[in-house]
């Protein structure tokens, strides 16, 4: 593989742009939703979960494609390493946050009930506010609650994503191993073909799921994103067939899944943004066309890096304040006899600054802790990993 200039920086400051800007998204919908307000796209959060996983799929991918030969992909100690780098990214900020939402569950609970009360479209079920047991306990702290439909989404916290993502770094050396055997497109789309089978085998079990916090349920939405990875590795006519591809993964959902057409053609709009922002440099030197470059360069930009940099805790924090805030201001007649637009505009006004504010305090302690003990252990795996030749 030819590993083209496109991906020899490691880090894409574009793409802290897109992961702020998806973050306030769901901040955003979460204030249109509790707010019983229900507009096209802005109230559809799900839509930048599914942005969330196509970031993890390319970045995963671009990453160990730049890695493999330093850490080929054939070895045990490099998975090894992946999943400790992971966990020490993702675990710290949500172990924390997991305990206070359980300290303060009732409270919010609480507060989530008053909301259904005066919007009871609202509603959802209290054992995500009530449920402090040492069995939901366990199974969020060991991230297997996306594999039991009655526990992925029992935490105040919009936690059943974390779960989700934690099935991705499991899956995903085995998708890169069976890439490295048979090649990318057949990799990607027999992980797409396995996955649909399983969901015709038991498809009790997949629509017990409150929400799609199983691997199978969102895996196209993942390989999209590694398929993208792999346009933007190759610099031949192979680059067009995998950025094709990666639109055509998402469709099957659409067919065999659970997917409406106005949904599937949302999420398809969105995946080839996010393909022209990955393979914006190609595209311009393709059409001779600088300015692509230059637009796309204006994101580089310090309020999108902090938005980027604050986005993992914004969205684990934000509820944990949002419905408090929502909660008090229902008790008022003048706010809920508001319009629509003013209700939204207020929640996300006295909401955001302190989620921001203190997303910010936990990305540069929790986040920043976690990341270089990460890289103090792993620098204990480093020696043992003999350079190789490329896997793929």
């Amino acid at each position: 593989m030819s590993t083209s200039a496109s991906l020899n920086a490691r880090h894409l400051p574009y793409l802290d742009a897109v992961r702020g800007l998806a973050a306030f998204w769901v901040l955003a919908s979460h204030a249109a939703v509790l707010n019983a307000v229900h507009w096209p796209i802005i109230s559809e959060g799900g839509f930048a979960v599914d942005l969330f996983m196509m970031m993890s799929g390319f970045l995963m991918t671009h990453h160990y494609i730049q890695r493999s030969v330093a850490e080929p992909w054939g070895a045990p100690m490099t998975w090894q390493m992946f999943w400790l780098r992971r966990f020490f990214r993702i675990a710290p900020v949500f172990y924390l946050l997991l305990l206070v939402s359980f300290i303060i569950g009732n409270s919010v609970g609480g507060w989530r009930e008053q909301i259904a009360t005066v919007w009871p479209s609202t509603a959802t079920t209290m054992l995500r506010y009530t449920d402090q047991s040492p069995l939901n306990a366990l199974v969020h702290g060991s991230f297997l609650f996306g594999l039991l439909p009655e526990y992925s989404f029992r935490t105040p916290l919009p936690d059943w994503s974390i779960g989700l993502e934690m099935q991705f770094y499991v899956a995903f050396p085995i998708i890169m191993l069976l890439w490295a055997r048979v090649g990318a497109a057949a990799a990607m789309l027999a992980s797409l073909a396995v996955a649909f089978a399983l969901q015709m085998i038991a498809p009790a079990y997949f629509d017990a799921y409150p929400m799609p916090a199983n691997l199978v349920l969102k895996i196209d939405v993942f390989l999209t994103g590694m398929l993208f990875a792999a346009a933007a590795s190759y610099a031949d006519r192979r680059s067009a067939f995998f950025g094709s591809l990666a639109m055509l993964v998402l469709v099957p959902g659409m067919i065999f899944g659970s997917k409406s057409a106005t949904y599937a053609a949302t999420q398809g709009a969105m995946a080839l943004g996010f393909g022209f922002l990955v393979l914006h440099k190609r595209i311009a030197r393709r059409f001779g066309q600088p300015w692509i470059e230059d637009l796309v360069g204006r994101l580089d930009w310090r309020p999108f890096r902090f938005l980027g940099d604050t986005s993992y805790s914004v969205y684990l924090v934000h509820l944990l304040l949002m419905i408090p805030i929502i909660g008090i201001l229902s008790g008022l007649p003048a706010y809920v006899g508001m319009t629509e637009q003013y209700r939204v505009l207020i929640t996300v006004v006295l909401t955001a600054p302190p989620v921001y504010v203190i997303s910010w305090g936990l990305h540069r302690t929790i986040e920043m802790y976690g990341i270089r003990l990460g890289k103090t252990l792993l620098k204990r795996f480093r020696p043992s990993l003999k350079p190789s030749h490329r896997a793929a």
